[in-house]
């Protein structure tokens, strides 16, 4: 029973400790020309309907300054490769 109730309070205590540590920070904006060769990489990489979406996307991201980081959800990678897919299913290259 004292084990129990040892390894309960262990637990618990681990538990609190998690909740009152530091929040994870926001990522940071990154360059718009670092995201856009790595769009251009995955373009290398895709079928042809799909990568002309992607290169696309890129040559419009271009010296535009800052975007939000790419695995941020909604961001314009995401964007950009969900826009990929679909035209990759459009075509059927994605089965």
């Amino acid at each position: 029973m004292r084990k129990t109730i040892t390894a309960t309070g262990v637990l618990a205590s681990l538990a609190l400790s998690a909740c009152s540590s530091e929040p994870t920070p926001a990522p940071q904006p990154t360059s718009a020309d670092q995201v856009a060769d790595k769009l251009e990489q995955a373009a290398d990489q895709s079928d042809p309907k799909a990568a002309a979406v992607i290169d696309q996307r890129a040559d419009e991201l271009r010296g535009s300054g800052t975007v939000e980081a790419p695995g941020q959800p909604g961001s314009y990678t995401q964007k950009t490769m969900q826009e990929a897919g679909a035209a990759a299913v459009e075509t059927g290259a994605a089965q």
